[in-house]
């Protein structure tokens, strides 16, 4: 699994997550307001992704930003589908095989309430 986070400013600023099975590519990028917890949620949720192997991940990523929305956050999200070679995905992995890969982009913001009561 590759994983880099930008960091500044005493937090999170951006999380790219990748990695790849035989057949297909993930890659999860993440940017806004990034609480530590939800790295580690997006990194379950790049495991369930793997574990299914499937280009249909419409199903997880909605249970994802349910359990945001339940904690005071939005997400916005877009979903691509193309082709990437995977050693790009996975930095352990060696071929240079090109691969279906789905990106998804997700965007996080706090709700108001959210906001006042860290404040």
């Amino acid at each position: 699994m590759n994983c880099r986070m930008v960091v500044g400013d005493k937090k999170v600023k951006k999380v790219e997550m990748s990695d790849c099975t035989t057949k297909y590519g993930f890659r999860l990028v993440t940017t806004g307001y990034i609480p530590e917890e939800k790295t580690n949620d997006l990194s379950l949720l790049l495991a369930t992704l793997l574990e299914k192997d499937s280009l249909s991940t419409d199903e997880e990523i909605q249970k994802f930003k349910k359990c945001c929305r339940k904690e005071g956050l939005i997400v916005c999200e877009k979903t691509f589908l193309n082709y990437e070679i995977k050693s790009e995905l996975n930095s352990e992995e060696t071929e240079q095989k090109e691969i279906a890969s789905v990106t998804t982009y997700f965007h996080i913001h706090r709700t108001p309430k959210r906001w006042f009561n860290e404040r």
